[in-house]
């Protein structure tokens, strides 16, 4: 037989109780020997995802800085992703 239980802590006391009860259902199956496992199985349970923060805009000394780094890089891709970022302060 195999009990789950929702915590290691009820586990424990189901593992310390095992012996009583194998003894108990050995009288009750008529004498058919039983064993007992113990598992952990935590409680099922949906996850709830936390509500999604509002993005952190960069003020205009942020946009100003991300234009005038996006003009130094050489990396184009990188370029464009820092001044999508500079042109995401002037959407407010």
């Amino acid at each position: 037989m195999v009990l789950a239980a929702d915590s290691p802590v009820w586990a424990a006391r189901l593992r310390f109780q095992a012996p009583q009860l194998v003894k108990q259902l050995t009288q009750h199956l008529s004498g058919k020997r039983c064993t007992i496992q113990v598992r952990v199985r935590p409680p099922e349970t949906t996850l709830v995802p936390p509500p999604l923060k509002p993005g952190i805009r960069p003020g205009i000394q942020g946009i100003a800085a991300l234009q005038q780094v996006a003009q130094t890089v050489s990396d184009p891709e990188l370029k464009t992703a820092l001044l999508r970022l500079a042109n995401r302060g002037y959407s407010r």
